[in-house]
């Protein structure tokens, strides 16, 4: 087990362009840290960095307090799951996780003890003859994994190991790689631009956009107080609302217009967003906080939305709807609901509005 620590660790490609501009991180001992962010935004090239198979063009790398920025992959005592497996074709499972311990001092009773173990701990013992291409796509991922495990290394990389696999099983490798990680206490960082994956597995996650950390939370602080309309927006499932409006001093105190919608701000919000009065503003709501009738005593009346398209879930069902240019998604408990093209009676709990600065994106008024 180790610590891994990234300071201030760039990417700059040859031409200037800049994949990764500066990542401050520090991984604990035992940690499983998710990078996520859209398709280009330096996840993956931060990955390949701490690897060693990308080379870093500024910054420091440390494993145990140890700089390893020139130190050869083999080296590091990482080892790395891929999306594409990454399997030797040509061998069977057993000697694909032998393959691993080749450059080791091990006796061949001590490789066969590691390897029966952890067959045993992912249960592909009556795999192990078998060759890559007899295994399916969730065969063939936990081999990957075991040969990673075989190794017992400081750290453990995942390069969007679930991406291949249908979404049945992605759900069931996910919770299998949690449950490996928490046995293990290898200190781990996984790559992926799902979520859902992220949200569920990591004990931290790191947002990242355009090369750049959005920020480093815990999943429910980066759901519930995320920094910018970024991470507001790219974390959460079905993502947050956006409404576009102006903050306005009315009798009854400060409020939010947009369009037909008119919502009040509580006096201490309203104190803290005192610069923005008179002026455009953004807000954000969650899906679960926008209802119909009946509305909770906390929720105010959205008028004029007609319905645009009802996504039933089964657990629960989306409502999406519009309202001059403005638009609202609600998780709803399954109901009868108005058809499309219908028009819809909303709520929002005010309670639950964020606000964002409209020129940067940042979160204001927490």
């Amino acid at each position: 087990m180790a610590r891994l620590t990234l300071e201030g660790v760039r990417k700059v490609y040859e031409g200037g362009a800049v994949a990764v501009h500066g990542v401050d991180l520090e991984v604990a001992d035992g940690e499983l840290v998710v990078l996520v962010g859209p398709s280009g935004c330096g996840k993956s090239t931060t990955l390949r960095m701490i690897a060693g198979l990308e080379s870093i063009t500024a910054g420091r790398l440390l494993i145990d307090g140890v700089q390893v920025n020139d130190l050869p992959p083999a080296k590091r005592d990482i080892a790395m799951v891929f999306q594409t497996y990454a399997l030797y074709p040509h061998m069977t499972v057993r000697d694909n996780m032998r393959f691993a311990l080749r450059i080791r001092n091990m006796s061949a009773a001590d490789v066969d003890r590691r390897i029966t173990d952890t067959a045993q701990m992912l249960d592909i013992v009556p795999l192990l003859d078998r060759l890559p291409r007899q295994l399916s796509g969730g065969q063939r991922q936990r081999v990957a994994i075991g040969r990673a495990i075989v190794r017992q290394p400081k750290v453990f990389l995942f390069d969007e190991p679930l991406s291949n696999l249908d979404a049945k099983l992605r759900v069931a490798t996910r919770r299998e790689i949690s449950r490996l990680q928490r046995r293990l206490g290898v200190t781990s960082v996984y790559v992926t631009h799902d979520q859902t994956e992220a949200m569920t597995m990591g004990d931290r996650i790191v947002v990242m956009n355009a090369g750049k950390v959005q920020q480093i939370d815990t999943p429910i602080a980066l759901y519930e107080r995320p920094r910018n309309l970024f991470v507001a927006t790219f974390i959460g499932s079905p993502p947050m609302n956006v409404l576009r409006g102006t903050l306005e001093r009315a009798a009854s105190g400060v409020v939010f217009r947009a369009g037909k919608a008119t919502l009040p701000v509580d006096d201490d919000r309203a104190r803290k967003l005192a610069m923005y009065v008179g002026g455009p503003i953004v807000a954000g709501v969650r899906p679960e906080h926008v209802h119909v009738a009946p509305r909770p005593a906390t929720a105010r009346e959205v008028g004029g939305f007609v319905v645009d398209v009802v996504e039933p879930l089964g657990s629960e069902t989306l409502l999406h709807a519009r309202a001059e240019g403005q638009e609202l998604t609600a998780s709803l408990a399954p109901q009868p609901l108005p058809r499309p093209g219908e028009p819809v009676e909303l709520s929002i709990d005010v309670g639950h509005l964020l606000f964002f600065d409209q020129a940067t994106g940042e979160a204001v008024g927490a």
